[in-house]
């Protein structure tokens, strides 16, 4: 089998070009873009991180802790994780709540958790990488259950950045 690089290079250098400056140009086009992209998702915006505890009491079946999200501002989240265990007959949801402006609606981000069974309980861990964006007044994570009989704590972290709008 021909080799359809090589062929094109010795192609354009018939026509007068060195195959030298070729691949030179499609180095800098090639890497130029990708390195520019590189650096700016790199330093674009402000590091952000904020914990999150959320105490459910015996009868509540669901709560949501607000993020504040400075005016002028967009968060990215790119990673949330928490903790917490309950009574083994209980089920859970967790959820990351968020809204873009002008729309004043929250959509509802799932979060997958991981469910481990020990002596009675279950031990909830969650650890997602994730895309969102939160315009201000901010986000929320909600934690909903289906019995509502004990007291619980789950403990999240927020992370992302906070970029001008």
């Amino acid at each position: 089998m021909k080799n359809y690089h090589s062929a094109n290079l010795k192609l354009i250098a018939r026509r007068g070009v060195s195959a030298g400056v070729v691949i030179a140009a499609i180095f800098a086009f090639a890497i130029q873009p990708m390195a520019a992209f590189a650096a700016a998702a790199d330093t674009e915006g402000t590091p952000y991180q904020v914990a999150v505890v959320i105490n459910l009491n015996p009868g509540e079946n669901a709560r949501n802790t607000d993020i504040r999200v400075p005016t002028g501002k967009l968060l990215v989240v790119e990673h949330v994780s928490g903790i917490g265990y309950a009574q083994a007959d209980q089920l859970y949801e967790f959820m990351l709540m968020t809204r873009i402006a002008p729309d004043s609606i929250s959509r509802s981000h799932y979060l997958n958790a991981d469910r481990d069974e020990r002596n009675g309980l279950i031990y909830y861990t969650i650890s997602q990488p994730i895309t969102v964006y939160a315009d201000a007044p901010g986000a929320s994570v909600r934690v909903s259950r289906n019995n509502a009989y004990d007291a619980v704590t789950f403990r999240f972290t927020v992370s992302g950045r906070l970029i001008d709008k």
